[in-house]
């Protein structure tokens, strides 16, 4: 074997150097995260861009993700290394503030437009966007940062839009306790907060008949019921969970029909329930330890007991709507 000779050049080729993230100078809409996180990745930097505008769905997330890469991160020098930072506590009060501006806004947009404001928020977004076109035509890239707060806003009021939520019938904690022979209201409203409407101790002889609209914003509504009332339930709910003694769906745009009509005889329930978002339920009594149920209808820690606990309800909840009730 020949051995090689120390001055050909090697035919082994060295590891590209690993992409860092810094962010980008030319591709840029407002400070250059989504342009550096897809050449570091070497993807098109538009999924990054509706992957951080999802997530402004998630409480925020998708902002404070932002922001915190505009603090952290080092921006790209034209060269591939990172240009010099000076970081004061001047800048740093800056961007908390824009910070706490951003989710205050965020907050505001979602409350004002579950008020019943929410033309004025479109009005506020439509004019940032028409400030922003006539920057363009100008040349002024100043101007992009304006699409932060119209998307700050934007988002929130289109969520609380699309899942019709009102805050109309006031906030808080309200039960209703109506007992032996009161004449029950045709619905109760709450804007946000719980809701419990116990209706265990109503008289139900004489095969009375009751109908009731709920209508929650925002929150969680209860209605507990006695075992022996057969309950019909028509619930229409933006985005949550719904559970009717024992049959539960849950989702987005979450349209529960359990309709049922009582025996002759037999003392009945109808309700019509309209939420914006939130978690509804119908039970014969409250749980142990008010425990909440997990995604798949079962308690978390003790699933095989809550299975057969939830087989019982819903065939108690049977029997009473049968014409064989014994």
């Amino acid at each position: 074997m020949t051995p090689t000779d120390p001055a050909e050049p090697s035919t082994v080729a060295s590891a590209p150097p690993p992409r860092r993230f810094l962010r980008s100078q030319d591709d840029r809409v407002l400070g250059g995260v989504a342009g550096g996180l897809g050449r570091a990745f070497g993807v098109d930097a538009i999924i990054f861009r509706i992957t951080l505008a999802v997530l402004v769905f998630a409480g925020g997330v998708g902002l404070l993700a932002y922001v915190a890469a505009l603090l952290i991160v080092s921006s790209d020098d034209g060269t591939g290394q990172p240009a010099p930072r000076v970081v004061t506590w001047r800048t740093a009060a800056v961007w908390v503030a824009l910070l706490i501006g951003a989710g205050l806004g965020f907050w505001g947009s979602a409350w004002a437009t579950a008020a019943g404001g929410g033309v004025l928020v479109a009005f506020v977004v439509l004019a940032l966007g028409a400030a922003l076109v006539v920057a363009a035509f100008r040349g002024d890239k100043r101007a992009r940062w304006l699409a932060v707060p119209a998307l700050v806003l934007a988002f929130p009021a289109g969520f609380v839009s699309a899942a019709d939520i009102s805050l109309d019938g006031g906030l808080g904690e309200r039960t209703h306790h109506p007992t032996g022979r009161d004449r029950l209201p045709t619905g109760y409203r709450l804007g946000a907060g719980e809701l419990v409407v116990d209706l265990r101790d109503l008289d139900w002889r004489d095969d009375r008949r009751v109908v009731l609209d709920l209508d929650v914003g925002m929150g969680h509504a209860v209605v507990y019921v006695p075992e022996a009332v057969c309950v019909g339930v028509r619930s229409d709910i933006g985005a949550g969970h719904a559970d009717v003694l024992g049959r539960d769906a849950a989702g987005v745009d979450v349209e529960h029909d359990a309709t049922r009509e009582p025996p002759a005889g037999a003392p009945g329930l109808t309700l019509d329930v309209r939420m914006g978002m939130g978690a509804f339920e119908v039970l014969h009594r409250p749980r142990d330890g008010g425990r909440e149920f997990g995604a798949n209808g079962d308690f978390d820690d003790h699933g095989e007991r809550e299975s057969a606990d939830r087989r019982e309800v819903r065939r108690v909840a049977d029997r009473a709507c049968s014409q064989d009730r014994s």
